[in-house]
């Protein structure tokens, strides 16, 4: 495994089955949703172990961790690298933190820095891209620190209403000089 950046407070692990009660609850809030890319829709323990047997089959292509507190080990979101292209050695990233409380407090760049760290280490990945909300300011600047580069914005419907999603993408080099 490559070596992850000091430690930040968070420690990420592999996701477990353990931990979709907690996931079905945070999908449950229209508040963490609104930051989100994706439709809200709450779900049920059915559906949730059924992505999680999807997850399990699929495990060469996606990588999905819990992001949890160094000091005591609470799960307070989760972050994925999915659609790994092992040929053009690529991947697309995901994160949230879920309660507010945790938010904008360090925790997401944390995680961000230890999932590049797995993608551009022990993945070997030459690309690592991710969508954002254009209305997302302070994601956007954390992205565009670690060396994410703008390549382009898109038309989305989200929830029924529409909205700008910007594409960005990090490639291996500019991931090299971010960490420096």
């Amino acid at each position: 495994m490559a070596k992850p950046p000091p430690d930040e407070g968070i420690v990420l692990r592999d996701l477990a089955r353990e931990d979709l009660p907690r996931i079905l609850s945070w999908r449950a809030s229209r508040e963490l949703y609104g930051w989100l890319a994706g439709d809200f829709r709450p779900s049920s323990a059915e559906a949730e172990e059924a992505w999680f047997a999807r997850y399990e089959a699929n495990r060469a292509r996606e990588r999905r961790y819990a992001i949890c507190l160094a000091d005591d080990g609470e799960h307070i979101g989760n972050v994925y690298l999915l659609d790994i292209d092992p040929t053009d050695r690529k991947a697309q990233f995901h994160i949230f933190i879920a309660a507010a409380a945790h938010r904008a407090r360090g925790y997401g760049g944390a995680a961000l820095r230890h999932a590049l760290a797995i993608a551009f280490g022990d993945l070997d990945l030459l690309r690592v891209t991710l969508a954002v909300l254009e209305d997302n300011a302070a994601a956007i600047a954390l992205y565009e620190k670690t060396g994410f580069q703008r390549i382009g914005s898109r038309a989305h419907r989200k929830d029924g209403a529409q909205h700008t999603l910007i594409d960005m993408a990090l490639a291996r080099p500019d991931y090299a000089d971010a960490a420096r």
